[in-house]
């Protein structure tokens, strides 16, 4: 539990204690199950400010890298330039929906998927999304998290589907 007086020290990158603190806290839990890839998920509320791009930047420059892979996933108004710009000054892999609009960096696809239209939960992913949703892992290396309430059914359909070939 975080007190209200403290709740700004915390989130959108920001160069405080408390969120190198809970940095050292997702290194330490990532060496310990072995992880390679390391998420960000940024709210809708973190816009492309000169402030938020700043600690954006500060953040990614202070921490150490060791070998993850940082992909992160923004929601609101970014422009793809700036998305772009961002992703490969911090090496970076741009995650996306990628039924509601492409990645702008990486070497890799980093693929949240969470429903048609728009955000839907209870989407059932079609045999033809499925279909086009393997058109798109176009990279050597593709992650495809289905974010659904059908995920497991969805993500077994498609390991059926990319084997098919």
């Amino acid at each position: 539990n975080i007190p209200d007086e403290e709740k700004q020290n915390y989130g959108f990158f920001k160069p405080t204690k408390e969120v190198f603190d809970a940095w050292e806290r997702i290194d330490e839990i990532a060496r310990i199950l072995n992880s390679r890839i390391i998420l960000f998920q940024c709210p809708g509320s973190f816009k492309p400010t000169l402030e938020n791009k700043e600690n954006l930047i500060n953040f990614f420059n202070t921490i150490e890298r060791r070998s993850y892979i940082f992909v992160w996933e923004l929601r609101g108004d970014w422009k793809e330039e700036e998305i772009m710009e961002l992703s490969r000054k911090l090496d970076l892999i741009h995650c996306v929906d990628p039924f509601k609009q492409r990645p702008t960096y990486g070497a890799i696809n980093y693929f949240r998927l969470h429903g048609r239209p728009g955000y839907n939960l209870k989407y059932e992913y079609t045999y033809k999304d499925l279909e086009e949703l393997k058109k798109m892992c176009d990279k050597p290396v593709n992650y495809c998290l289905f974010n659904n309430l059908s995920m497991a059914k969805d993500a077994q359909r498609f390991k059926t589907i990319i084997k098919c070939e």
